[in-house]
């Protein structure tokens, strides 16, 4: 048994198993059809699999992403003075929604769950902003953050607006690497600055 502790989207969620599974790890479903309201507090983790798939476990997508982060970050990791307070500070959290986001493109893609690929890049904000959410709650990001930046992170408008400017200049500098990582740092940075 456990519950569902998240919803990305209507098909996109996360399960957390209690009792029945060797893990305790959250994990990201797909679902074909939709799980009755009633049996999401306390669903058996075989309704999942016979609804919808699973695409990894929430501890395996993050131990990736941070692996992928700490492999690009080294330019951009010590703050230079000429760099925002505020742009340093939501740069890399963005930068680990968005990695996370690609991750399980690439991971819903693999398993030939091709409609879920083009959902999530149709709707990625939303996405990314129940995803961001998620890591502040469940995997105890918000604890990492002072309260000025935890306002934007969790604050729907704000969040999306700076995600999208990260995407845009991600966009433009791929595919990431240790050098395109500080141009796209550099341009988000000095964007941040006139969003205010």
């Amino acid at each position: 048994m456990g519950k569902i502790i998240a919803k990305l989207d209507e098909n996109l969620i996360i399960f957390r198993p209690q009792d029945e599974t060797k893990t305790d790890d959250d994990i990201l479903f797909y679902l074909y059809r939709e799980i009755p309201e009633e049996l999401q507090e306390d669903v058996p983790i075989s309704i999942l699999d016979d609804n919808g798939e699973r695409i990894i476990t929430m501890k395996e997508l993050d131990v990736n992403v941070s692996r992928k982060i700490a492999s690009i970050v080294t330019p951009i990791a010590k703050k230079s003075k000429d760099s925002s307070v505020l742009g340093y500070r939501i740069f890399g959290f963005l930068l680990r929604v968005k990695i996370s986001i690609d991750t399980i493109i690439s991971y819903a893609y693999a398993k030939s769950l091709v409609e879920l690929s083009d959902k999530i890049v149709n709707s990625e904000e939303d996405i990314a902003y129940k995803l961001g959410q998620y890591l502040l709650k469940h995997l105890n990001y918000e604890n990492k953050f002072n309260q000025t930046v935890l306002s934007i992170l969790t604050n729907e408008k704000d969040f999306k607006k700076y995600y999208t400017l990260l995407k845009d200049e991600i966009e433009k500098v791929e595919p990431l690497s240790i050098n395109s990582i500080k141009d796209a740092y550099n341009e988000f940075d000095r964007k941040i600055r006139t969003l205010g």
